[in-house]
C-alpha cells in the first residue's frame, strides 16, 4: 500500500512522463485517501482532457472546482475543456473566474519573484535558487501570463459577439 505523498510523487512523475494512465491510477490512489485532493482531480482531469475523453475531464474538474472554487488551475482547465468542445459561453465564465483569482491573487508573480529568490537563497535547504529552479518559476510565470493573454482576449472577442453579457459569477 502506498502512503499518500508515494502517490502523489508518482502522479506527477507519471503524469510528467506523459504515461497518462500510471498518472490516472496514483491520483486514484490519492483521491482514494481524500477525495477533494484538488491536485489529484486535477490531473485526471487533464489526463482525460488530453485523452479527449471530455465528459470525464469535465466530471473530474467540475469535482476539483467544488472542493476549491479559487484553484487556478482547476479554472484554467475548465475553461480550455470547454473551449475544446467549442462551448464558448462556458469557457468564457471560467476564464473570467480565473481572470478575478489571478488578479486577486497577483498571481504573475513578477513583483514577487525578488523576495522568493532571496528567501530560497537565505534557506539552510537550499543555499541558493539553482538554475532548474529559476527556470521553472519562470516557465510557469511565463505560462501564466500567456495564459492569462488569451483568456483577456477570449473575453474581450466573447463579450463583443455578445453584447448582452454581464459577468457573473460561476457556480
Amino acid at each position: 500500500m502506498f502512503k499518500p505523498w508515494l502517490s502523489r510523487i508518482k502522479m506527477a512523475k507519471a503524469y510528467v512522463a506523459g504515461d497518462l494512465t500510471s498518472a490516472i491510477t496514483y491520483a486514484q490512489k490519492c483521491l482514494d485517501k481524500d477525495k477533494k485532493d484538488v491536485a489529484a482531480l486535477w490531473t485526471v482531469a487533464e489526463c482525460f482532457r488530453l485523452q479527449d475523453n471530455y465528459n470525464e475531464a469535465i466530471n473530474y474538474a467540475r469535482q476539483g472546482f467544488a472542493a476549491d472554487p479559487n484553484h487556478l488551475d482547476t479554472l484554467m482547465l475548465l475553461a480550455n475543456i470547454y473551449f475544446d468542445q467549442k462551448d464558448y459561453r462556458s469557457t468564457y465564465e471560467y476564464a473570467s473566474k480565473a481572470i478575478s483569482v489571478i488578479e486577486e491573487l497577483d498571481i504573475t508573480l513578477g513583483p514577487h519573484i525578488k523576495k522568493i529568490r532571496e528567501a530560497l537563497s537565505s534557506s539552510s535547504v537550499l543555499s541558493r535558487p539553482t538554475r532548474s529552479f529559476r527556470l521553472v518559476i519562470d516557465k510557469e510565470n511565463n505560462s501564466t501570463k500567456e495564459w492569462t493573454a488569451w483568456a483577456l482576449e477570449f473575453k474581450a472577442w466573447y463579450e463583443s459577439n455578445n453584447p448582452e453579457i454581464q459577468s457573473k459569477e460561476v457556480h
